[in-house]
């Protein structure tokens, strides 16, 4: 059964590829039921560029405020006219993404002589660490870059078969597409020099010579994300010189790989967000896992001549796909202490499954068989529960608390929830045990205080936006919060202290303007008044008679 999905006539193809399609999507399909969860509402729900008829070019423009990947915003952006508020049809076409993807990862995996092509292909299809990824409607980003990024290696491949210049374009454009898809494909240019040499068992300078413009797009893109990411945590310590000394680093990094590769052959307790590592002290097993990850490499380097060879790119293959979120960069997104989830392993757990499966197909065919079915069965009936999971923000965040009850996160995004359903008293609970379980959040600071204000607590609220604009300073958001806060408590003058701040730090800010007008106008600054007045109008046509505003209180 296994060889047969590799070496059968064209028609069996077809009837594989059928077969894979379906498995998958069955398993899926407590996904169709899941609704907008987490940041569902920052990229789609509530997004302008989104909804807005004319927001196409300004998702094609290059802006600090959002991540550079159009081609998956752009898919938001049809979409919205297709299904609007129905998650359904994200859901669905987020399942679709996924299987396209996967059945270039099949070809592929032929094309470089993989035993088990197919089954690979299915287990990584409906592996459970993977649900995340298909379920939820925000990564988009990880199913849509799948095509591009199986595309390019698929072309790439062909290139170097037939040597023909048309393939290698292909290639080089498919992988632009995958980093507009979302960046975290730029290992792939190791991936390709990893092809030559598992092809040839060499790589020679003509190899180096033709992948380096990938390479070259892969820096670009990286430092682009980079960037954008470092402006969006403002006030947070600086991405190159970091909290944490390299060596550091680079021992946590070893703890990473090795969770990841755990979790693709355990995928157990699996949780939307996974505890915090906090290293008490840096003792020699600190370096146990980075020490282990150089010691096999070595070993399957001496021995690539034989087994060794499937090890060595299985492991190397992994590291490049994984090397940007392991934490040796400081980056803004991985935090100051090392931190895992799910999706951003996605790409990556295909090294680690191919390597098992093909250890697998040396068994004898009726055994191999047997034990496929087995794992497949019981990787399906968890990614199904995993899956189920995403059905609404209340079971998805009550199920990473039943796995991880410091998850302060999981708090906060509750709070954000019955906020919008104005459940506010539940909001306050969450909000205040997000601050409980980490003090510096300040997005938690911030939503407490706005709930408050509109229980009419002033004084406390004020309290929480002081620390929000402490922890998070250069937000003009929060800072204009603060000013609204302290205008509604009639402390005037602080008032056009912190919303200066926040027309400092957001210049187009209309509201902070039409606030800080009226705060003038209290205080009897009638000239200040109007000019800010008139500043709110220009920047907010449609804003309801902002000269309300000027009237005394």
């Amino acid at each position: 059964m296994c060889d047969n999905a590799v070496n059968a006539p064209e028609k069996k193809q077809w009837a594989w590829a059928a077969l894979l399609v379906l498995v998958t999507v069955l398993v899926y399909l407590p996904a169709l039921k899941a609704g907008f969860i987490w940041d569902d509402d920052l990229l789609l729900t509530d997004n302008q560029r989104i909804q807005s008829p004319h927001g196409l070019r300004e998702l094609w423009s290059f802006s600090l405020d959002s991540e550079f990947y159009p081609i998956t915003w752009t898919s938001f952006w049809i979409e919205w006219r297709l299904w609007g508020m129905n998650p359904k049809g994200y859901h669905a076409t987020n399942i679709l993404f996924h299987v396209l993807g996967v059945l270039l990862v099949w070809r592929a995996l032929v094309a470089l002589g993989i035993p088990g092509a197919w089954w690979a292909a299915l287990i990584f299809s409906i592996h459970p660490v993977n649900a995340e990824s298909v379920a939820w409607i925000s990564e988009r980003k990880n199913t849509l870059s799948l095509i591009f990024y199986a595309l390019t290696v698929l072309t790439f491949l062909h290139f170097d078969r037939t040597g023909k210049s048309g393939w290698y374009w292909a290639s080089f454009a498919s992988f632009a597409a995958a980093l507009l898809s979302k960046t975290s494909g730029v290992g792939l240019p190791v991936v390709l020099l990893l092809c030559v040499w598992w092809r040839k068992d060499s790589i020679d300078r003509k190899d180096l010579l033709r992948v380096a413009p990938f390479f070259l797009l892969a820096i670009g893109f990286g430092l682009l994300t980079i960037w954008v990411q470092e402006w969006q945590s403002i006030g947070s310590r600086s991405f190159f010189l970091g909290n944490r000394p390299p060596l550091f680093r680079i021992g946590a990094a070893g703890h990473v790989f090795w969770f990841y590769v755990g979790k693709v052959l355990f995928p157990v307790n699996l949780m939307a967000v996974y505890p915090l590592w906090r290293f008490a002290s840096v003792t020699p097993w600190f370096w146990a896992p980075t020490a282990a990850i150089i010691l096999l490499l070595g070993v399957c380097w001496r021995f690539r001549a034989r087994a060794g060879k499937a090890f060595l790119f299985a492991m190397l293959y992994c590291g490049a796909m994984l090397f940007p979120v392991l934490g040796v960069f400081d980056a803004p997104y991985i935090g100051r202490s090392p931190v895992v989830t799910d999706h951003l392993q996605y790409l990556a757990t295909i090294g680690v499954i191919s390597l098992v499966v093909a250890g697998i197909m040396r068994l004898p065919r009726a055994a191999a068989n047997s034990l496929l079915v087995v794992i497949l069965l019981v990787l399906a009936a968890l990614s199904w529960r995993r899956a189920s999971v995403f059905e609404d923000p209340v079971r998805f965040w009550n199920d990473t608390l039943a796995r991880n009850p410091q998850a302060s996160r999981a708090h906060y995004n509750l709070g954000v929830h019955f906020d919008k359903q104005r459940r506010y008293d539940e909001a306050l609970k969450h909000y205040r045990l997000t601050i409980e379980l980490d003090p510096n959040y300040g997005k938690g600071h911030n939503n407490l205080g706005k709930t408050l204000i509109r229980q009419g607590r002033l004084a406390e609220a004020t309290e929480h936006f002081r620390e929000a604009v402490r922890l998070l300073a250069g937000h003009g958001e929060l800072y204009y919060n603060y000013g609204l806060a302290l205008f509604l408590a009639k402390r005037f003058p602080e008032s056009v202290i912190q919303l200066r701040q926040a027309i400092r730090h957001k210049p187009q800010h209309a509201n902070a303007h039409a606030c800080l007008a009226s705060a003038h106008a209290q205080l009897g600054n009638t000239a200040k008044a109007r000019h800010h007045l008139a500043e709110a109008a220009r920047l907010d046509p449609r804003h309801p008679d902002f000269s309300r505003l000027l009237q005394p209180r």
